[in-house]
């Protein structure tokens, strides 16, 4: 009788020992299943550069929104203007990083090709009113109005981008 529950418990641990490798055999099988690749520097920055302009279009759409009112909205303006520069930032460093990276003919991302031809005849202009529109909203924050202003600068650049921006969310690639 003493020799039953010593053999249940082997009986028992052995199963359980068995389930276990092939719960672990199971899992690993669709561990290798479900690797992901690592993404190459040309994908990895063209995800950044895509989250990026997700979250500009959304800011973009924000500081839209209090120009409709910005003499009542002008808080709000300044602080999402302030919170725009960052992801701006990095959003022409990433952009021009793939430019940089593909004309020094890095194979990765001579793969991923070039941006639309129109695209990068675009770049330029959007890349210099947009700094001219964060330059002068700077400008009016710090200085006011003491020194004469960059309004017009800003306005052109605003312009700018307003007419160019169909061009730059609609493009393909």
């Amino acid at each position: 009788m003493g020799a039953y529950p010593q053999l249940f418990a082997a009986r028992v641990a052995q199963e359980g020992l068995q389930r276990f490798i092939m719960a672990q055999q199971l899992m690993s099988e669709k561990a290798e299943r479900d690797v992901e690749v690592p993404a190459n520097g040309a994908v990895a920055n063209q995800r950044l550069t895509a989250l990026t302009g997700g979250l500009l279009f959304l800011l973009l759409g924000l500081i839209g929104i209090t120009i409709l009112s910005v003499r009542s909205l002008l808080p709000q303006h300044l602080l999402l203007g302030f919170v725009l520069i960052p992801p701006m930032a990095l959003k022409i460093a990433s952009t021009g990083y793939r430019f940089m990276r593909y004309y020094l003919r890095d194979p990765l991302y001579r793969q991923a090709g070039p941006p639309p031809l129109y695209l990068r005849l675009l770049a330029p202009l959007v890349v210099l009113t947009t700094v001219a529109l964060f330059v002068s909203g700077l400008e009016l924050w710090y200085f006011g109005l003491r020194f004469g202003s960059l309004v017009g600068g800003a306005v052109l650049a605003a312009a700018s981008l307003t007419y160019a921006s169909p061009f730059i969310f609609f493009a393909e690639g």
